[in-house]
């Protein structure tokens, strides 16, 4: 049996699967803290991901996701001129909220998000308000705007493909169904020439 040169073998590529994350130690967390504060509500997605939101559109305080947990503003330690900012996300586009880990999170870190008064938008704003271009909530919108835009135009030219099947398809059959009636005429009018004379009756 020969063998074959230089035959090379396609493999398929598989995505490393998301390490899953427990989010209980974070739900317990949230039910003491929406226990002692009121004008809160708790959302929870089907992946186990939990959002803490302000009641009447008071806008997100924190969110728990597979990376981490998002505190919806700048966080600190020190005071004065020790004061340095942590948990900040690199990249500079995300300067308005932080991310800690889940094993670091506490209760003392949410309270103090609640009791800031300050909104998500209002931070936004203070950071990137000259800079939006800067932003990467601006960036995020713009993307899933984009995809959006895209979607509707897909959709758009399908439908205008239908469309134009369905117009063509009606053209077609209407003649086809004119060719037809044109040959039932031609026959009907051949039949009627072949029908002999009636014989004359006889006495």
């Amino acid at each position: 049996m020969k063998k074959e040169k230089n035959v090379t073998k396609k493999v398929m590529k598989t995505e490393p699967e998301k390490k899953a994350v427990n989010h209980d130690d974070f739900r317990k967390i949230c039910n003491r803290i929406l226990t002692k504060n009121k004008g809160l509500t708790l959302v929870e997605n089907k992946h186990g991901a939990i959002q803490i939101k302000r009641d009447g559109g008071g806008g997100l305080l924190f969110s728990s996701r597979n990376d981490g947990v998002i505190v919806t503003h700048p966080m600190y330690e020190g005071t004065g001129k020790k004061k340095t900012r942590v948990y900040a996300i690199s990249g500079g586009m995300w300067d308005d909220i932080s991310r800690v880990s889940h094993s670091e999170i506490t209760e003392a870190m949410l309270q103090a998000r609640i009791d800031d008064k300050k909104s998500r938008a209002d931070y936004h704003k203070e950071v990137y308000g000259k800079n939006p271009e800067k932003s990467g909530l601006v960036a995020k919108r713009e993307a899933a705007a984009k995809r959006v835009a895209k979607v509707s135009k897909e959709i758009g030219k399908k439908k205008e493909a239908i469309k134009k099947e369905t117009k063509e398809a009606k053209k077609a059959s209407n003649v086809i169904q004119r060719k037809a009636s044109k040959k039932i005429s031609k026959k009907g009018k051949a039949a009627i020439t072949r029908v002999p004379a009636p014989t004359p009756a006889t006495a």
